[in-house]
């Protein structure tokens, strides 16, 4: 009988198996770099659009018009654009393991559960910010009170143009939700929860999305919005209710403000 002798490859010592690679985990760093690929953008799409038209009007000796609805319609949709492209590098590049991390998965609610968690936290804040405007009209704060977003829809209707009216109400219902919800939710919330517990990672990426929405007085609500889709997004595990919340809640704002209506 022969022992079986396990035979080693010319050269020396038998390969080692190649090891996993450590799936990339979504950093505070990263989350901010989406924030102002976002941010960023849209200032200096908007810059460009005012810049230009001033130079050449200044250049003719005319007063330059600015048309702001235009301004802020193609500064969205480019930042989206943009942020598209970052979002596809990134889960190009780290793999199938990035696309969870930012909420890019299925739900682990059911549809039905979602839907009560949204009526619920919709009217919560709807009831909580109706009480806070009631206490700054007592204290006469009404001045301070229409939000860039409204003033924006205003100069939609005065001017009269179908691409600005409709053109801001697509922007404002479709596009806004995808990408503030990818941001705000996706990004820097789902970032801040890897180092600190979830009341904090909402507090702080509501407190950012509500800086960049409204004045100090408007502040409140939009902050209270803010956290509303956090938690639905937390509770859900998944982006695709946070976006349904924001698209809901824009759609009701964006057919108010086009109408001139109040409530």
């Amino acid at each position: 009988m022969t022992d079986t002798i396990a035979q080693e490859p010319m050269g020396g010592s038998v390969p080692e198996e190649p090891q996993p690679a450590t799936p990339y985990q979504l950093t505070i760093k990263r989350g901010f770099l989406a924030f102002a690929i976002m941010l960023g953008s849209q200032i200096l799409v908007g810059f460009i659009m005012a810049f230009v038209p001033s130079v050449l009007a200044a250049l003719n000796g005319e007063k330059p018009e600015i048309n702001i609805v235009s301004i802020t319609i193609f500064s969205v949709l480019i930042s989206g654009f943009f942020l598209w492209w970052w979002v596809r590098n990134d889960m190009r590049r780290f793999g199938p393991s990035f696309a969870p991390q930012i909420g890019l998965r299925p739900s682990s609610m059911s549809v039905r559960d979602i839907v009560i968690l949204s009526v619920v936290t919709f009217a919560a804040v709807r009831f909580l910010s109706m009480a806070y405007m009631g206490v700054v009209s007592e204290l006469g704060g009404d001045a301070d009170s229409v939000g860039a977003a409204e003033q924006i829809f205003a100069a939609a209707r005065e001017n009269g143009s179908v691409f600005d009216k409709y053109g801001m109400l697509f922007t404002v219902i479709f596009v806004a939700p995808f990408l503030e919800e990818l941001v705000f939710r996706g990004y820097l919330q789902s970032s801040l929860l890897h180092k600190m517990p979830i009341w904090a990672a909402i507090f702080i990426s509501s407190g950012v999305f509500a800086t960049v929405h409204g004045n100090l007085v408007l502040w409140p609500i939009y902050f209270m919005l803010g956290a509303s889709m956090g938690w639905v997004f937390y509770k859900s595990g998944s982006l695709r209710a946070a976006i349904g919340f924001h698209l809901v809640n824009n759609l009701i704002f964006g057919i108010v403000a086009v109408m001139g209506w109040t409530i």
